[in-house]
């Protein structure tokens, strides 16, 4: 397209909106998870338009000053969004421009650089973006790189690992037991507070990707955090560790109605106590998670690739990867992720990931993984240890395993992928927002730990 087609192509549409101009030279972060190639003379209109997915960087090319390629994203969160463009041939000037959906400029960055970007503008869930990259001068048979990014400002993150009792999520939790605590010996006497800090990982898992969803109860339930005395409100709240681990105490493994979930609470003068162990808030029970967030939650089966791959673990590594970076790049909110180890005495450890700089390649590995959307059953997944009952499963922290169990060798390419670990890393700091290497997973888990991954929606 020449410098007046283009300038004119730019004039008319700022008639119909206003837009702002976001040129920088600062780069874009986090790099791409996966590369394709444009479908040939397929993409040349808004009607046409190549779907492309957040963190995934596809390659395309312009022949001709006039040819222009269209692609179109559907934001899946609320959040921000950056584009780029790069690897802009030499001797081009190409230009980036970002339309609504209703076909009006909103973005437009047009520098002489060997690259374009647009950073940092805010979105909403559902809304849809056409980019459409085009030519102010020169085109080549060579490929340019175009990805977008779409993340939060700020992740949640919640941590099981000896929590304080004064944070708003804990608080009461050492209040909380069994009804029969007083004649109860074993663990399952133990307050809510103790068995979140040693076995609620899944808890603190689906509370940090729900939070990042911003979801609510759909029904008011008992807050005992903020409870005084025998005066227990029923409040709506914002997904969190105790929101999930009272789902957890749903009575039934068949009715998950909306009335039936969760438990009851007595406060006795000292104590609040429910007829439900505290063993039974470990447990992660999906069906009750989604009803009472009214979300799909659905668990991906990447145990088998070992298998599927030719029981060849290097190629079955790799293929988790890319499984991760392909789900991440449809839910940027974050996915949780499960390991494994049948050497240790609590065997399995769940995590948030967040994103990831992994260079991957698109696959929907349709016929490599088992994927559930209903209540888990362990023969649904495959895992033999995984509870018969249906209960997806119970993890937890044991720091008496440090001095028993460690990895000679840990995540490969694990600073390549930015986790939230409930658990706390080996110089007992927080695992938020860090390298999955520096994490508590790494002391004890490696890539061929890695079992399941989940996506909340």
């Amino acid at each position: 397209m020449t410098k007046k087609l283009i300038a004119l192509f730019i004039a008319l549409v700022m008639l119909a909106v206003p837009f702002s101009t976001v040129v920088s030279a600062e780069k874009i972060g986090t790099f791409s998870v996966g590369v394709g190639d444009e479908p040939n003379n397929a993409n040349y209109s808004f009607e046409t338009a190549q779907e492309i997915y957040s963190d995934f960087t596809v390659t395309g090319k312009l022949e001709s000053e006039t040819e222009m390629d269209y692609y179109k994203i559907t934001v899946p969160i609320d959040g921000r969004i950056n584009f780029w463009l790069g690897n802009i041939p030499a001797g081009c000037d190409y230009d980036l421009i970002v339309f609504n959906e209703e076909e009006m400029m909103e973005w437009v960055s047009t520098t002489e650089n060997d690259y374009e970007e647009i950073l940092g503008q805010s979105v909403t869930a559902d809304d849809v973006y056409y980019i459409v990259v085009g030519s102010y001068s020169g085109y080549s048979s060579l490929q340019y790189s175009l990805r977008v990014r779409i993340y939060l400002d700020s992740y949640a993150y919640f941590a099981q690992t000896a929590p304080s009792t004064t944070t708003d999520y804990v608080m009461n939790f050492d209040k909380i037991y069994d009804e029969d605590y007083l004649t109860a010996s074993d663990w399952q006497a133990l307050s809510w507070y103790t068995n979140l800090s040693m076995y609620g990982c899944y808890s603190c898992s689906f509370a940090m990707v729900l939070r990042n969803l911003n979801k609510t109860t759909v029904r008011a339930i008992p807050n005992v955090m903020v409870a005084n005395g025998s005066s227990i409100p029923q409040q709506y709240m914002l997904a969190q560790p105790y929101t999930i681990l009272w789902a957890n105490t749903t009575p039934s493994t068949s009715d998950y109605s909306l009335n039936s979930l969760g438990t009851t609470f007595t406060y006795n003068g000292t104590y609040y106590t429910t007829a439900f162990n505290a063993s039974d808030m470990c447990y992660t029970k999906r069906e009750a998670i989604s009803t009472l967030f009214d979300v799909t939650i659905k668990a991906y089966n990447v145990d088998g690739f070992y298998e599927k791959y030719g029981r060849n673990q290097s190629e079955a590594i790799r293929h988790k990867k890319n499984a991760i970076a392909n789900l991440l790049s449809k839910n940027p909110e974050g996915i949780i992720a499960v390991f494994y180890n049948e050497l240790l005495e609590n065997p399995e450890h769940a995590i948030v990931i967040t994103s990831t700089t992994f260079q991957g390649w698109e696959d929907d590995y349709s016929d490599k993984w088992t994927i559930t959307t209903t209540y888990p059953h362990s023969d649904e997944l495959n895992y033999s240890h995984i509870d018969s009952l249906g209960l997806f499963g119970k993890s937890g922290i044991n720091y008496a395993q440090s001095t028993a169990y460690s990895l000679t060798e840990t995540f490969s390419d694990g600073d390549l992928f930015t986790v939230c670990d409930p658990g706390r890393a080996e110089n007992n700091e927080y695992c938020n927002q860090v390298s999955l290497n520096d994490t508590y997973s790494a002391r004890f888990f490696d890539w061929t730990h890695l079992i399941a991954l989940i996506t909340i929606d």
